[in-house]
């Protein structure tokens, strides 16, 4: 019960405990890629950057791809662009700043506690679709360690809740990763997602 006071203390407390901002603007919550619920989209990648097309769904080799990315970044994953999918759309992980907040086609709002994206209006209430929220500061020393073969430098980097509205009688599912953004040596930045967590409370305590 104390633990969960403190995380709710600091959550209301201090001020990077909402939003991600950079350079004076609020990051907007589709500059964060999480792994989608079917798992299509981190299965792309690990198919083109492993080259194994098969039979890998449970294996340890793959969980630790998608919970432990940051460590691809750079070596497996030679490229930091999208990446044209088998069903012809192209899909990204990493998001560059340059079009972080060119993201308009959904509006944002910073709320009280979270940076959400509504899009539905249900029973006069508009329906949270897509929203996150930092519940923590990384060290930079540690992001550029979950991200050790990326060429450049962890600028900003911090530990995420994201909700995504699953449809029907599903509700939201959420994620809990950490994201970092790094400036790279030819001086492009780009915002990588670096480990996910099982729980918010495996977050908190790493």
């Amino acid at each position: 019960m104390i633990r969960i006071l403190l995380i709710l203390l600091l959550l209301t407390s201090n001020s990077f405990a909402v939003k991600w901002e950079k350079n004076g603007k609020v990051l907007h919550p589709q500059c964060f890629t999480t792994e989608w619920l079917s798992s299509d989209n981190y299965q792309q990648f690990y198919e083109r950057f492993t080259g194994i097309t098969k039979n890998y769904y449970n294996s340890k080799e793959y969980l630790d791809f998608v919970m432990n990315i940051g460590k691809y970044w750079g070596k497996e994953i030679d490229t930091y662009e999208p990446i044209k999918a088998s069903w012809d759309e192209y899909i990204q992980l990493a998001v560059s700043m340059k079009n972080c907040n060119k993201k308009k086609t959904k509006k944002f709002e910073v709320l009280k506690d979270k940076v959400v994206i509504s899009n539905e209006k249900i029973n006069g209430t508009w329906r949270e679709e897509y929203w996150y929220r930092v519940l923590k500061k990384i060290p930079l020393k540690k992001c550029e360690e979950l991200g050790p073969n990326i060429d450049g430098k962890c600028v900003e980097s911090y530990l995420l809740k994201i909700g995504d509205w699953g449809g029907g009688s599903m509700g939201h599912t959420f994620e809990w990763s950490i994201f970092g953004i790094f400036e790279l040596s030819n001086g492009k930045e780009y915002i990588f997602p670096l480990k996910k967590f099982k729980s918010e409370e495996e977050g908190m305590n790493y």
